[in-house]
């Protein structure tokens, strides 16, 4: 299993409540200082509701962004800091291509939306292939 670990800057201390849009935050290794300056967050689902004030928050709080997203017009945030690989959920080397060396892995995939815009098993087959690409990252 992977450490679980809120990144202070974009995580409030105490939700309010946990839903399925809440992020949850994973980093490979807890030490050090934890600041945006230098530090890289591989981002999955960056274009939807949550994802994208995600991906705001943390350009803000200057984090290094790689972000995986199907269509990058959609993308409103601009900066240097920001790096947007074209693909989708279901391309292993696409999503490697985003994490690998990230400091931090942040998947903000879901749908709040009509289920039927979204292939069936969609996000559970991220969610089962993110796993070892992780361990391999």
């Amino acid at each position: 299993a992977y450490p679980t670990k809120k990144i202070p800057e974009l995580c409030d201390t105490e939700p309010a409540s946990r839903s399925s849009a809440t992020p949850r935050v994973t980093k490979h290794e807890t030490s050090g200082t934890m600041s945006g300056e230098g530090k890289t967050i591989g981002l999955l689902g960056g274009t939807g509701n949550t994802g994208k004030h995600f991906l705001q928050k943390a350009l803000d709080a200057g984090y290094v962004v790689r972000a995986l997203v199907r269509t990058p017009s959609k993308v409103a945030a601009k900066s240097d800091n920001l790096t947007l690989v074209q693909g989708s959920f279901d391309d292993t080397d696409k999503i490697k291509e985003v994490i690998e060396g990230c400091d931090y892995v942040v998947c903000m995939a879901g749908s709040m939306g009509d289920p039927k815009k979204h292939p069936a098993g969609m996000f559970l087959g991220l969610v089962k292939a993110l796993h070892p690409i992780m361990r391999e990252a």
